[in-house]
């Protein structure tokens, strides 16, 4: 017994040396015919070694036989094959400052990158407020067609200016329900219309009724329209920043940046919710009466974040002197020029004159 165990150690022993002299052979290998050129490992024909990518952080325990040989040399240019690879024209703009050294991108803060182009972006917030406010007025101050469409174009043309074109739709598709419904009120059920268009049973839409509607649905889109453009030119904080600079009270600004920020917020929250309740279990797409009862187990954590934002909230803006008597200091500053200037004055002083010349009927003239 004890001759067996003897043999037994000894062949283990040398089975423990035969292992240790290949790893040896096959470490010289790779070091006499380099790592770089995929050749097979000796002994094993057909696999290729693995190439340490290109800017890995390894552990200098976890470093798999000599692995670094593999790695980029800062002052080499990077190999074609080890680039990265090209975006997708989406995701081009998210890749600014992509160096060769790996693909890394560089951290470029907001405030560095170059002024958005385009004459219209680079109006001042408070111009831009009035001028949005001064479409809507005259959207639906104006009587007739000329009012809504004259509008209307001005909206394209500038959303057209500033680049904000194709992101117009969705606001567009929004109003779809709204618009729906001011076509078939006022068409089927005018009060006072006479002039039938042709009879349905007991419904009877007429001509008056009809360009009533059109005339109420373009003046929603136009409204709707000017309310897009302003939101994708203008920031809230540069509207509040501004506005603060030119007089408006803190406690103002505050409201209105607030109220700006929240709706963007509660739909993010809605939608976290919802997400945790269906995780639960919880059905919010059955019928009607199951949505209903769905709405319940998502008003309470609404509603109790809402008081945890408003309470963190207070505490940030006490922190920071909030509520101080003190005067605060502009940091930011925004455009601002002669003509621009002339352009507010005649927007406050000819958007009423226009409204009142709609009401008395000089406007007459026009369709």
């Amino acid at each position: 017994m004890g001759g067996g165990r003897g043999c037994a150690d000894r062949n283990r022993g040398r089975h423990r040396i035969g292992a240790d002299c290949r790893l040896c052979l096959r470490g010289r290998y790779r070091i006499w015919h380099g790592r770089d050129r995929g050749c097979a490992t000796p002994g094993r024909p057909g696999r290729v070694q693995r190439v340490a990518r290109a800017g890995a952080l390894q552990r200098p325990d976890r470093q798999d036989d000599h692995q670094l040989r593999g790695l980029h040399r800062p002052d080499q240019p990077l190999a074609q094959s080890r680039r990265a690879l090209p975006a997708r024209r989406a995701d081009r703009h998210r890749q600014r400052g992509v160096s060769e050294t790996g693909g890394v991108p560089e951290i470029v803060p907001e405030f560095v990158l170059p002024p958005p182009t385009g004459a219209y972006r680079r109006l001042n917030p408070t111009t831009k407020l009035l001028i949005a406010l001064a479409e809507a007025l005259i959207a639906f101050g104006v009587r007739g067609w000329s009012g809504p469409v004259v509008v209307l174009a001005i909206v394209l043309a500038s959303g057209a200016r500033a680049g904000v074109g194709a992101r117009l739709v969705p606001f567009l598709l929004a109003t779809i329900p709204l618009v729906a419904s001011i076509l078939l009120v006022n068409t089927f059920l005018y009060p006072g219309a006479t002039d039938r268009i042709f009879v349905l049973g007991p419904l009877a839409p007429t001509w008056t009724g009809l360009v009533f509607a059109g005339q109420a649905t373009l003046r929603v889109i136009a409204f709707a329209m000017s309310a897009a453009v302003l939101g994708l030119t203008t920031g809230p904080d540069e509207l509040v920043a501004d506005l603060e600079r030119r007089g408006m009270g803190r406690r103002t600004a505050f409201v209105l940046s607030a109220t700006v920020r929240s709706v963007p917020r509660v739909l993010e929250r809605v939608r976290e919710i919802t997400e945790a309740q269906r995780a639960r279990g919880l059905d919010t797409e059955g019928r009607i009466w199951r949505r209903v009862r769905g709405l319940v187990p998502l008003a309470g954590p609404l509603l109790f974040g809402a008081l945890t934002d408003v309470e963190e909230q207070t505490m940030a803006l006490e922190a920071r002197g909030f509520s101080a008597p003190a005067r605060r200091a502009v940091i930011r500053t925004f455009p601002d020029s002669t003509p621009q200037r002339a352009l507010r004055l005649l927007l406050a002083a000819g958007t009423p004159l226009v409204l009142l010349v709609s009401v008395i009927g000089m406007l007459g003239f026009l369709p």
